[in-house]
């Protein structure tokens, strides 16, 4: 019997984003915990619009520097 493994890939900014003054928002933690650290918006109207820190545990983790042979050796080809 075989699971589903879940994995996530973290992008790295745009050329477009960069310019626009945006800042990297997750790190990769010990592997194979995902932090997302969130700030407060403008005109807040909901809570989940405030500032927070949210954690994500997935079974692979990928940060924005990895490479495309990496994804796959890793959590596709097994």
């Amino acid at each position: 019997m075989s699971g589903v493994k879940v994995a996530v890939r973290i992008r790295p900014l745009s050329q477009k984003e960069r310019d626009n003054g945006a800042k990297k928002c997750c790190s990769v933690m010990k592997g194979s915990k995902v932090v997302v650290i969130k700030k407060e918006a403008k005109d807040v109207y909901l809570k989940s619009q405030g500032q927070g820190v949210n954690e994500y545990e997935y079974d692979e983790v990928f940060d924005d520097d990895c490479t495309q042979r990496e994804v796959y050796e890793k959590a596709t080809q097994p």
